[in-house]
């Protein structure tokens, strides 16, 4: 018998007023997985969070957690925690006081009290820091502190509201880090929003990408990334993003040729593309220099930028910039003629009217 997941939505929808902003959503996690919840702002994804939290009604579908029907109950009464970008701490209690003032009020004993903070403490290397207020900490430790206090309750579900986005760069891949080994260590079950892909990439188990309230794709991070459903999350997954430029397929004596403007490339015969107006995908770091199926002609370098650890290159192809990753010390200049080769592995095919992937 398969087990009852920990997050099931179904058919879920959300409106302000006559304005739909979540359309039909329906996933489900195991217990101990890592839902990420990615997209822009606008997708829809804090609404959702806030959804599962019941912080927001909804119009239509339901929400069950760890089986139960809970898309009408309150928020007390969902078995969850939740860790806002604000952190939300009380000024005037010490770290010990924030992160146990949730089991005080629910009248657990000071012994119970005690052993939870070790235990969450402990986990979170803060066991120094429990005699201090907020004022006294930096932003991470705060961070871990209201991590403490979602913890520290042992719920069937932590919900994360894009909690590092108040860090610098530095204590973003620190904090990133700590949210990653707490959760191999706890092995808790998390949803987690953001709208930074490398938080996703490197946190799920799975990612849920949106765009304007409807789920563009839901897999892992790998089916995510090197298969992408359709060019938005192809475009938005990858930074730079991935290339897509548009391009006709026509049948040949020897396969199928893609035109690309005043450029082509030549495959083995893929009768599924002949005929049909296309965009061909390929990620910046999947060029290389004269490896794997060349184009016919060589692109013309239009900006080079070095960012330390790789050389970006731009070039025009199929009436678009393409890009390419090449190594940081690569001699390229502006101007020069660069042949571009692709592995038949790393070519994605999209759909030009409808977006959606063919191959």
């Amino acid at each position: 018998m398969p087990e009852t997941p920990v997050l099931a939505i179904e058919r879920l929808k959300k409106s302000y007023g006559e304005v739909e902003v979540l359309h039909d959503i329906s996933l489900s996690i195991a217990k101990g997985e890592f839902l990420v919840l990615l997209g822009p702002s606008g997708c829809g994804k804090s609404t959702l969070l806030n959804c599962i939290a019941g912080l927001e009604d909804v119009a239509a579908g339901d929400i069950l957690i760890d089986g139960r029907n809970m898309t009408h109950e309150p928020p007390k009464d969902r078995d969850i925690s939740m860790v806002f970008q604000s952190y939300a701490l009380y000024p005037n209690m010490s770290v010990a006081e924030n992160i146990t003032f949730g089991l005080k009020v629910r009248g657990q004993s000071r012994a119970d009290q005690a052993a939870a903070l070790s235990r969450v403490s402990g986990v979170l290397q803060i066991d120094r820091l429990l005699d201090r207020k907020p004022a006294e900490l930096s932003g991470g430790q705060r961070q871990r502190v209201a991590m403490g206090r979602a913890l520290v309750r042992d719920p069937k579900l932590f919900l994360f509201d894009e909690p590092l986005s108040n860090l610098d760069a530095k204590l973003r891949v620190e904090m990133r880090a700590e949210i990653k080994r707490l959760h191999e260590t706890v092995g808790v079950s998390m949803v987690y929003v953001t709208h930074d892909q490398v938080e996703a990439m490197t946190l799920a188990t799975r990612i849920c990408v949106l765009s304007e309230g409807r789920i563009q794709q839901f897999g892992t991070p790998e089916e995510i990334y090197f298969r992408p459903r359709n060019t938005f999350v192809a475009s938005f997954m990858g930074s730079p993003a991935m290339n897509l430029i548009p391009g006709k397929a026509t049948a040949t004596d020897t396969g199928t040729r893609i035109d690309l403007g005043d450029n082509a490339l030549h495959l083995g015969t893929m009768t599924d593309l002949h005929g049909r107006d296309i965009l061909l995908g390929f990620r910046p770091e999947d060029a290389h220099t004269g490896e794997g199926l060349t184009l016919d002609q060589p692109l013309s370098v239009t900006g080079i930028e070095r960012t330390g650890g790789d050389t970006f290159v731009t070039a025009h192809l199929g009436g678009r910039n393409a890009t390419v990753r090449l190594p940081a010390k690569a001699r390229i200049a502006k101007g020069d003629s660069v042949g571009i080769g692709i592995g038949r592995e790393d070519l994605h095919f999209f759909d030009r009217q409808t977006g959606l992937r063919i191959l």
